[in-house]
């Protein structure tokens, strides 16, 4: 059985001002690796989706953080979540971890 890991978090100075999107722009973007397994493109797709339904905003996928926008959501492993020290110990069976602010608290 293949396991899928999402890591998801925001990667953004947290303040009650930060949005996913705002008056139906985008204020965010999704980050995937560049060779993201077909499990993390979906869990990106399927993000990208909801947050449309909701804010009427299509966030961006991209392979790298474009600093267009003040938040970045990180799915699934890759290089910039190892950058700021997210990985997928200790997740079994399908779970996802969640995490956001400057101070990484996993």
């Amino acid at each position: 059985m293949r396991r899928v890991v999402m890591c998801l978090l925001a990667a953004a100075t947290v303040q009650a001002n930060m949005f996913l999107a705002k008056d139906g722009k985008a204020t965010s973007e999704i980050v995937i690796a560049e060779n993201a397994t077909r499990g993390t493109h979906l869990a990106a797709r399927e993000l990208q989706i909801y947050v449309a339904k909701i804010s009427g905003a299509k966030l961006t996928i991209v392979t790298a953080p474009t600093n267009t926008v003040p938040v970045q959501l990180y799915v699934g492993q890759s290089p910039h979540t190892e950058r700021l020290g997210i990985t997928s110990a200790g997740l079994k069976y399908g779970a996802y971890r969640i995490v956001s602010g400057e101070n990484w608290m996993v």
